[in-house]
């Protein structure tokens, strides 16, 4: 597991609306099979409805560089979520990456806008990239079985033929 990202807290004391955006970019990651990326975190304080958090993730093939800002998007959209407060003080949610699949290096940028209500806190917040490894068991294939087996007959047919001999 690869964590892109973690954010100890976002704390919202001012009295009012409090909205904002962080983002988190590199260069040089690379999509295997199986890659899942995850966001997950915790809302506290004033959980009523109101706040909410929003991501998209971005794909840059080129690989050029990262965000430079938070109103920087390279590359193309792999995917968007958010969560809303007032429900389950604890959320999370997985996407696949087998979409990018590129044949070289990429960088990521992940986007997170957010709107918290007074008094309320998101924590523990965290990105991650997660690969499974994929085990497969090799199949000969039948042209490879028909030529071995016709040099074993005829490895067989010739020993029974010195023998006769």
């Amino acid at each position: 597991m690869t964590c892109l990202g973690s954010a100890g807290s976002i704390v919202n004391t001012t009295g009012n609306i409090l909205t904002g955006s962080i983002v988190l970019s590199g260069t040089n990651f690379f999509a295997e099979t199986g890659a899942i990326l995850s966001a997950s975190g915790t809302w506290s304080g004033n959980t009523a409805s109101g706040s909410s958090l929003n991501f998209q993730f971005y794909n840059d093939p080129a690989n050029q560089q990262g965000a430079q800002d938070t109103n920087d998007r390279p590359g193309n959209v792999l995917g968007v979520g958010g969560f809303l407060s007032g429900g389950d003080p604890a959320f999370s949610a997985t996407g696949s990456l087998d979409s990018v699949l590129d044949p070289d290096f990429y960088s990521l940028t992940i986007v997170m806008s957010f709107t918290l209500v007074p008094n309320a806190v998101l924590s523990n917040l965290t990105f991650s990239e997660t690969t499974t490894q994929n085990t497969t068991t090799p199949v000969p294939e039948p042209a490879s079985m028909l030529l071995l087996g016709t040099a074993l007959l005829g490895a067989g047919v010739r020993r029974w033929r010195q023998k006769r001999a």
